[in-house]
């Protein structure tokens, strides 16, 4: 697996000249926008980037080659998973330190700051967590091209459930919509970032399980 992990980190680092860019436009949307926003930003871009390193196993039947290598089928797909989840948490530590320079200079306070930046980064993280778990399977399963068709559809129905979401407030009588904002209020962040986290890895679980069998039921 070290092998494997060392592979993906020559795959990123052959692009120097991009991710410098990604930074500054975090460091931007912190300053232009709200701090904790670089959080989700790099977060999301950094899971896209790790996710993007399965395309240039495809690439001249890199996968044939691979498994010529003492590498089994499972270790492959428990690396990716292991890869993406660090990967992520590099872009979220990223984030949090440009949100917490840029909410000292701009001299927020500092506990109202730590909450909001907590917030966005099990946000993120929870946020990663459903991408990672749906673009490999399908990235695995249909390969690059075919996959951003059913990617493209995937995030389609998210974002209906989320405007659905949205609209359903207004819809709500306002005594229901104050009851369910009260009660959400009142849940701290000791207990919201364990369940956050708890969620994000039994997705990641079942969608490492689910890529094993893509994996090993698929011909190379």
């Amino acid at each position: 697996m070290k092998g494997l992990f060392v592979k993906d980190l020559l795959l990123v680092k052959n692009q120097t000249r991009t991710l410098p860019l990604l930074v500054l436009c975090g460091v931007v949307m912190a300053v232009s926008m709200q701090a904790s926003a670089a959080v989700m930003y790099l977060t999301i871009l950094g899971t896209m980037i790790s996710v993007g390193t399965i395309s240039y196993d495809e690439m001249g039947n890199g996968y044939s080659f691979l498994f010529t290598l003492p590498v089994t089928r499972k270790m492959y797909v428990r690396e990716k998973y292991v890869f993406s989840v660090l990967f992520c948490l590099a872009t979220i530590l990223a984030g949090l330190v440009i949100g917490a320079a840029v909410m000292l200079v701009k001299g927020l306070p500092a506990v109202s700051s730590a909450d909001e930046l907590l917030s966005f980064t099990a946000g993120a993280f929870l946020a990663a967590s459903i991408m990672t778990g749906s673009m490999i399977p399908i990235r695995l399963k249909y390969g690059t091209e075919k996959s951003s068709i059913a990617l493209f559809v995937i995030f389609g129905v998210f974002a209906v459930i989320a405007i659905t979401a949205v609209k359903a407030r207004s819809i709500l009588p306002e005594n229901t919509v104050r009851v369910i904002t009260t009660a959400l209020s009142h849940i701290g962040t000791g207990v919201m970032l364990p369940c956050i986290i708890l969620l994000s890895l039994v997705i990641l679980v079942i969608s490492e399980r689910l890529s094993e069998r893509i994996v090993m039921r698929k011909e190379y």
